[in-house]
């Protein structure tokens, strides 16, 4: 996978961690605020 498949990652990655408390959640809640994965 390279980054051109997912360009807008790290910023989604960065806005996740600074807007959102993460520590304890649970891996169904996080899918909730991302969106369901495109594969598995």
């Amino acid at each position: 996978m390279s980054g051109t498949e997912y360009p807008y990652r790290n910023r989604m990655l960065k806005d996740l961690i600074a807007n959102y408390k993460l520590k304890g959640l649970k891996k169904d809640e996080v899918e909730y605020l991302l969106g369901a994965p495109n594969h598995r």
